[in-house]
């Protein structure tokens, strides 16, 4: 149940994961005075190893062991344009890109008969997006911003699957599966400042998070699986002490 967080299910194999991360991130700013407009540039790499073994069927006999490996690396680029036209209206607009690959090895094994089934799933997705925020201080105290962004993507996988308890050299190969998905995200916020160190807002704002791919082990019918979106509602506010020792938000 939604409340019952006690764990007794019974197991044979105690479950492990271990993953090794590695990063780099790079960030440039300049300005460009004669549109009054800064720069920035961002570029990061990200990679995840990941080793794991469990328990494949929950039960107390040593019926399935299961075990995998994989690797995902993501390659990012972002470009921001921050303008000023005025004192009281200012624009933020962008673009992004992203590239990951994936590859991905499980196994699951049939203890009392020797036998293992092996699955390989190879991924890779790009996303492309742009997005657009004006900010409009149209009174002492009060800020409007409302922005927008566009997202694009297109996922594919390969996947293939080998077994001992198949004649040697059989390999047994999923369809190309791919996914291609886009959507509009709005938000609008609405901002009081009550004064220099202390402000509320509130905002309206449309997430979006595409779909992707279950384990190369799964039936070809469930190997795929949609995005969602959110609409998430907002309010709050935060505060600081006039020498900046305390901020509370």
């Amino acid at each position: 149940g939604p409340t019952d967080y006690r764990d007794n299910v019974r197991m044979n194999v105690i479950g492990r994961q271990a993953f090794d991360y590695t990063g780099a991130n790079a960030k440039f700013e300049f300005p460009l005075d004669a549109l009054k407009t800064k720069v920035t540039a961002i570029a990061p790499y990200d990679k995840r190893e990941i080793e794991s073994v469990s328990d494949g069927d929950f039960l107390s006999l040593d019926i399935v062991r299961a075990n995998g490996t994989g690797t995902d690396e993501t390659y990012t680029g972002e470009l921001r344009f921050d303008t000023e036209f005025s004192d009281t209206f200012s624009t933020l607009i962008g673009l992004y890109a992203s590239r990951e690959e994936s590859d991905a090895i499980s196994g699951q094994t049939l203890v009392p008969a020797a036998r293992t089934v092996t699955s390989f799933a190879d991924r890779n997705g790009d996303t492309y997006s742009i997005f657009a925020t004006g900010l409009w201080r149209f009174a002492e105290q009060w800020e409007l911003s409302a922005g927008l962004r566009l997202d694009e993507e297109k996922r594919e996988q390969d996947s293939h699957l080998t077994s001992t308890a198949l004649p040697p050299g059989v390999v047994l190969t999923d369809p190309h599966r791919e996914i291609d998905s886009s959507e509009v995200e709005p938000r609008v916020s609405l901002t009081r400042f009550l004064s220099k160190d202390a402000m509320i807002y509130g905002s309206v704002a449309k997430g979006y998070r595409g779909g992707g791919f279950n384990a190369a082990s799964v039936p070809p019918q469930f190997s795929t699986y949609d995005g969602d979106t959110v609409w998430t509602y907002e309010l709050g506010g935060k505060a600081a002490s006039a020498d900046g020792r305390w901020l509370v938000s």
